[in-house]
């Protein structure tokens, strides 16, 4: 995908159709003062190629970060966001890129210069919490 320095190590695990769709958003921090955007998603998509480490997983951590962001506008109003589409847009000028996620009625839209992947974990159920953590 466009945007992203490091979209590979997304299709290394999930394959070149991967994008994002049907993942639930847990977590989104802007820090406009850093011009940056942070996204953690939880995606439940076929992993075709798990790395070598991962033992078991029901579900996968992703954090993404975007950096050099511009004109940010969030909503989100439930517990639960899911993706319906991730759209990557290449501006016209050099390295400005236009995101957005649209998720219902929730949504996140903004500009940036470059994203990165910053973390891809395997989750597990855990029947004491109630909640998917990293597997130890």
């Amino acid at each position: 995908m466009i945007g992203f320095d490091n979209w590979f190590t997304l299709e290394n695990v999930f394959g070149h159709e991967f994008c994002f769709s049907n993942a639930e958003i847990i977590n989104a921090v802007a820090n406009g003062l850093r011009g940056e955007l942070v996204l953690e998603v939880q995606v439940s998509d076929l992993v075709k190629t798990p790395p070598k480490k991962w033992e078991k997983w029901d579900l996968v951590y992703i954090k993404i970060c975007f950096f050099g962001v511009k004109e940010i506008s969030m909503f989100a109003n439930h517990d639960h966001i899911h993706i319906k589409e991730f759209l990557v847009k290449k501006k016209e000028k050099d390295f400005q890129y236009e995101l957005e996620v649209l998720c219902g009625e929730n949504y996140i839209n903004c500009n940036y210069a470059i994203a990165r992947i910053q973390n891809i974990k395997p989750l597990v159920w855990d029947d004491n919490f109630h909640y998917y953590v990293v597997p130890e």
